[in-house]
């Protein structure tokens, strides 16, 4: 599912304007973007997601290039209006795109976690409440701006995914083996040591970075308890997917790997949990 930004144009010529003269001079118009909000500044969010930013709508002349570009910030309280508007577009032939920033969570790194009080589901379930950082584009629109009223459509989407990765060891290797997990992508590492009973391995991944295709191989050394020999090394890998956040626990044995993943949705583009 799409979020669709609907764009609803109302005429506003200009007083004193001459059909006759040249288009950067001629007949302009207001473009109301129904999604909630204002002329320039604080617009309320309404089914936008909350780890969106911000709006921004460009709306260039085909023949003359004027940029006409607002930037519209989303807030919780109520306080904006409704109906998003670009004031003074010219009409004629135009190109219309959006996109978005984040104040989501920018993070890539790993953590020791307890597992004593809270289980890995709750842990998993506390890092999910983090909001993910995503971005969102809209298909471009190339209408020819010439009627009193015409709704336009844009179909906001993303290409950043989120991993969240729980590693624990299994009960029956918990007193004789202990764990350490490195995590590498293409864009950097990061190492958590030696990981027994009661804790646990947590890699998050929610920044610029982790777009759809991006792979992180997480590398699992398996140690003797004891002497700290090294018994067994297994890799995962997890592929980062747009608009889905994958979270999965993975429970170390000798020489396997359980696999556990949780499932749960955002919507938007739809942004899935796993």
């Amino acid at each position: 599912m799409k979020k669709i930004l609907g764009l609803l144009v109302v005429v506003a010529l200009l007083i004193g304007c001459n059909k006759e003269e040249s288009i950067p001079d001629g007949d302009r118009t207001t473009i109301d973007l129904v999604i909630g909000g204002q002329l320039r500044g604080d617009v309320n969010r309404d089914d936008v997601p909350v780890w969106v930013k911000d709006i921004t709508i460009d709306v260039i002349h085909d023949q003359t290039q004027e940029l006409n570009s607002t930037t519209f910030t989303l807030v919780d309280n109520g306080s904006g209006e409704d109906g998003f508007r670009v004031e003074n577009v010219l009409y004629g032939p135009s190109t219309i795109n959006a996109a978005s920033t984040s104040n989501g969570w920018r993070k890539y790194d790993s953590y020791r976690v307890n597992i004593v009080n809270d289980t890995p589901q709750e842990i998993l379930q506390n890092f999910r409440a983090n909001n993910p950082y995503a971005t969102y584009i809209s298909n471009t629109l190339t209408p020819n701006i010439n009627t009193d009223e015409s709704l336009y459509n844009l179909d906001m989407t993303t290409n950043h995914g989120r991993i969240i990765s729980l590693f624990q060891i299994s009960p029956n290797a918990v007193s004789s083996a202990y764990i350490t997990v490195k995590s590498t992508s293409s864009v950097s590492e990061s190492y958590v040591e030696a990981i027994a009973s009661n804790k646990a391995a947590l890699f998050y991944w929610s920044n610029e970075n982790a777009v759809d295709g991006e792979t992180i191989v997480h590398t699992i050394n398996i140690h003797h308890r004891a002497s700290g020999e090294l018994l067994s090394t297994l890799t995962v890998n997890n592929l980062v997917r747009s608009s889905r956040s994958t979270s999965t626990i993975y429970t170390i044995s000798a020489d396997e790997i359980i696999k556990e993943e949780q499932g749960f949705d955002f919507n938007w583009q739809v942004w899935i949990e796993d």
